[in-house]
């Protein structure tokens, strides 16, 4: 007793430390897009903290996974979901890289793009996982609210965003398709994020995943907005810092799941595989 008492006390003393750290974190990033340093130039500094947010997502998920490994349907859904972000990161730091070191300004479309879009396989592999581990029967209310919900989102991001981004006429036809693009695969992603996080709810573990699934959201809102401004979008755009927040929250969420798995280890699902 004495022992699990010291594990508890040392998961809740981590996870305190990792809370503070992400609201100073969220308080610096909201800090940074308010008085935008460095100007028109911005994105010197929010091309590479969106590098260093993804790095840090991908090793808190390569951490999260450890604790199962691929023997374990939440291990596999850990990893894809991880492979899936790192896909994200290697987009990141190419867009950085055409941005910064190039001067290539905004480089889309671009090679960024196609990691960007490959990232959203494993992604959905991970999701397809967690999904798979945790199926449970919907009651008929729950349903008829998982229904409303991906609903308001398809019409929110069919009308603010698909729209929007294939009227653009800053856009050749390509650059439309690829705009419109992430739009159509956030709302895939919402689709399954809205389905898993109701089999979740009611349980011991839905914290972290909904931590996890929750970041998706804020990707899918930012899709949507640079949709609709695609060809005039600028670092400056106060909407990345939803971007931002994505990585951060991914990394938080991936960090919490590991710390609260050693707690709920005797749940049902976890002892699954």
């Amino acid at each position: 007793m004495k022992k699990e008492k010291r594990i508890i006390d040392s998961t809740s003393l981590k996870l305190r430390i990792a809370t503070v750290m992400l609201v100073i974190v969220l308080i610096i990033n909201l800090i940074l897009f308010t008085t935008l340093p460095l100007g028109e130039n911005f994105y010197l500094i929010s091309d590479w903290t969106l590098v260093l947010y993804s790095l840090l997502a991908v090793i808190a998920g390569y951490y999260a996974y450890k604790y199962h490994g691929m023997k374990h349907p939440f291990g596999k859904a850990l990893f894809f979901l991880t492979a899936g972000v790192f896909s994200w990161l290697i987009a990141e730091f190419l867009w950085a890289y055409l941005e910064v070191f190039l001067g290539i300004i905004a480089p889309f479309p671009s090679i960024a793009d196609l990691f960007w879009y490959i990232g959203y396989v494993p992604y959905g592999i991970g999701l397809y996982y967690l999904w798979k581990s945790t199926k449970t029967p919907l009651s008929m209310s729950r349903m008829c609210i998982a229904v409303l919900f991906i609903l308001v989102a398809l019409v929110l991001g069919g009308f603010y965003g698909i729209y929007p981004g294939l009227i653009d006429e800053g856009l050749t036809t390509f650059g439309k398709s690829i705009a419109v693009g992430y739009v159509v695969l956030d709302l895939a992603l919402v689709i399954g994020h809205i389905i898993i996080l109701s089999s979740f709810f009611g349980t011991d573990l839905i914290k972290p995943w909904a931590i996890l699934l929750i970041a998706g959201l804020f990707t899918t809102l930012a899709d949507i907005l640079y949709a609709q401004i695609a060809s005039l979008y600028e670092a400056t755009s106060f909407f990345g810092i939803l971007w931002d927040l994505q990585y951060i929250l991914l990394a938080y969420g991936f960090f919490y799941y590991r710390q609260t798995a050693g707690i709920f280890k005797k749940h049902p699902l976890l002892k699954r595989g």
